[in-house]
């Protein structure tokens, strides 16, 4: 939880994003060529879009003049009121957008010397494009005000275990179970009541669980389901976080277990979950531990991994 407005509230980028004052005008309004250009040959034209070719060819010699001839009614205007009616978005204020895309329009007629009607006729595209660009700047502002609450030297994060999840009777009955003959011993709900995996009983994420269940340290444990509303979820900038088990030790300790396979041990989705789960740890002042299990790490299989956690 963070304390927004002298509240405290759950951690969740959208409610960060409520109290987040934010503009386009902060954001740069130039497309490269990169991004998107036109260029015309003799029968046809090409609109490029980050290397991919889009090529139209004129069905008459008329259409191929409009790309660099003014037409009647075509003006800048004309165009920054097209796109923003394709670009209508809740959470940018239309003033905010018609001014934003009047200099996009601006720098695509001035300085990159696009015609007018050229643009018109590639309008479609050119909205695909801007749609595209406006959703890596809301991403950028999430991800910022999400760091900003939860990780910089000013952030308060607070946690309690009074409220969330829990291990109850009846949990996750409503999902798909695991039907193999492996049967789990300390599972939470069951040996026959366990979610499906993701992979069969030869997959990492399996073994992983079965390594789990041997440790004697283990009260029990929950094969946790994402996206349910009863799952054990952290806050990530762009969505949440579901560990792949949450297990409760004997001593009361929480612990959450994240599989990653080799090829996903590494990456920015990983070290986003790697931050918020560390963070977790250190915000539960020793009543809950966070690991993410490799195959092998330094040598160590995945159940020395969690048994390292557990009694370090």
């Amino acid at each position: 939880m963070v304390p927004l407005q002298a509240e405290l509230l759950l951690a969740e980028t959208d409610l960060f994003m409520e109290d987040h004052d934010w503009s386009l005008s902060n954001h740069s309004p130039q497309l490269s060529p990169q991004e998107f250009s036109v260029a015309q040959t003799a029968n046809t034209f090409e609109i490029d879009l980050d290397g991919k070719v889009l090529t139209i060819q004129f069905s008459d010699h008329s259409s191929q003049l409009l790309l660099d001839i003014p037409v009647e009614g075509w003006t800048e205007q004309t165009l920054v009121l097209f796109l923003d009616k394709q670009l209508r978005d809740a959470s940018i204020g239309q003033s905010d957008r018609i001014a934003w895309l009047t200099k996009v329009v601006a720098y695509l007629t001035g300085p990159r010397s696009i015609a007018l009607s050229a643009l018109m006729q590639c309008k479609y595209p050119l909205a695909r494009r801007l749609k595209d660009r406006l959703s890596r700047i809301r991403k950028a502002e999430r991800t910022s005000v999400y760091q900003r609450n939860l990780f910089a030297a000013e952030a308060k994060p607070e946690l309690s275990f009074d409220h969330g999840f829990r291990f109850r009777d009846g949990l996750f009955a409503d999902t798909r179970k695991y039907q193999g003959s492996y049967k789990f011993i300390h599972h939470f709900t069951g040996w026959d009541q366990v979610p499906a995996f993701d992979g069969d009983e030869k997959g990492e994420e399996f073994k992983c669980a079965q390594a789990l269940d041997s440790l004697p340290q283990v009260k029990h444990w929950v094969r946790n389901v994402s996206q349910h509303r009863d799952a054990f979820w952290l806050p990530r900038a762009e969505m949440r976080f579901y560990p792949d088990f949450v297990a409760e030790l004997k001593d009361e300790r929480i612990m959450l277990v994240e599989y990653k396979g080799a090829h996903l041990a590494t990456g920015e989705e990983t070290d986003e979950k790697r931050a918020i789960g560390q963070l977790w740890e250190q915000l539960s002042k020793g009543s809950g531990l966070f690991v993410i299990a490799e195959k092998s790490v330094n040598g160590k299989d995945v159940r020395t991994q969690m048994l390292d956690k557990v009694e370090p």
